[in-house]
């Protein structure tokens, strides 16, 4: 055999030698691909996310939201807010978590619901309360206020004043605050002359409410009451009498609400540091008795001027603030 047919058969033996590693390269890549193939595959048996259908808890109170996301066995963190609202769903984090087309929440199960909120102990959660509105010159003014530190209060307004003053009933509600009745005249002598006229006293007040907001939003409105006085005032001589009037408006469907503290502006005193004072005083005494902290305020100039100082003190005492809706009832003579 000459050279160069030994030349030849050497390039034929390595071509078969090249082409038998690039035959078993290419078996090696191609099994591989599909092991790779494998592990990318979902398997047909993987189950579909299951949801559940539950109420809209965005804005309920706390207490509520839980218990029902509990009922429905699923799980929860609360990341607490840097507002100072008490005890209610400010925002949800929506992961895994839509609203549906009724407008209740699905909720992918297995999912943690973030709420946001601040969970509030009973001690640090004041109820704001403001009678005798609307005034044409404070009520707007106190309202704008409340708002700039994110506070809702509640409004203790009489009938006769909502007909002098409709557009701040609006204001109120428009805002977000609760409105409740405080009677239509104020005047005691007529308002407890007997059951009827009390009575009569809060229809015209509905009347009159209604009127102002329209029938749309008056349907909107708690039934929530305060008696001019209290329910312990000196034209209730005995607790039986002043049971008859609580019985009266409990049965046409409105809770009763007295205070456990105020900051004297009804007695005259106009220095925001005395209204400090005397308010330290009453939350001190409603919290040593176990009470929840309703403050009693009046819708008056006095009040209006003092209000941010009032503010501002509560706030660096490490108060958050509630609607009285989300207040278990209270009456003087009852407790």
């Amino acid at each position: 055999m000459d050279k160069k047919q030994e030349q030849l058969k050497k390039e034929q033996k390595e071509t078969l030698k090249l082409v038998g590693i690039l035959s078993i390269g290419v078996l090696i890549l191609l099994v591989l691909s599909i092991m790779l193939m494998n592990n990318l595959t979902i398997p047909t048996n993987t189950p579909e996310p299951q949801y559940i259908d539950i109420d809209n808890i965005e804005g309920m109170n706390l207490v509520d939201a839980k218990a029902l996301l509990e009922k429905a066995d699923i799980t929860y963190e609360i990341i607490p807010t840097e507002s100072k609202i008490a005890n209610k769903v400010e925002k949800l984090e929506f992961v895994g978590v839509t609203l549906s087309d009724t407008g209740r929440l699905r909720i992918r199960i297995g999912t943690t619901v973030k709420i946001y909120g601040n969970e509030v102990a009973k001690d640090k959660v004041i109820y704001l309360t403001f009678d005798d509105g609307p005034t044409r010159d404070n009520t707007n003014e106190i309202v704008v206020k409340l708002e700039q530190y994110g506070i809702k209060a509640s409004f203790f307004c009489e009938g006769r004043d909502i007909e002098r003053y409709p557009d701040r009933m609006e204001t109120i509600f428009n805002r977000g605050h609760i409105i409740a009745c405080h009677s239509h005249t104020h005047e005691f002598q007529s308002v407890y002359s007997s059951t009827n006229a009390f009575i009569s006293e809060v229809t015209q007040y509905e009347n009159a409410l209604r009127e102002a907001l329209g029938k749309e939003n008056y349907a909107k409105v708690k039934k929530i009451i305060r008696f001019p006085g209290g329910t312990n005032n000196a034209y209730l001589e005995t607790d039986e009498e002043a049971l008859t009037y609580i019985t009266a408006v409990r049965e046409l469907g409105y809770t009763v609400y007295d205070w456990t503290a105020l900051t004297g502006d009804a007695e005259g005193n106009s220095d925001a540091q005395s209204f400090i004072s005397t308010l330290d005083a009453g939350l001190t005494k409603a919290k040593n008795n176990g009470l929840d902290l309703i403050v009693l305020m009046h819708d008056k100039w006095s009040t209006n001027e003092a209000l941010e100082e009032i503010l501002d003190h509560l706030i660096e005492e490490g108060y958050y603030f509630d609607t009285i809706d989300n207040c278990p009832e209270y009456t003087f003579i009852e407790n």
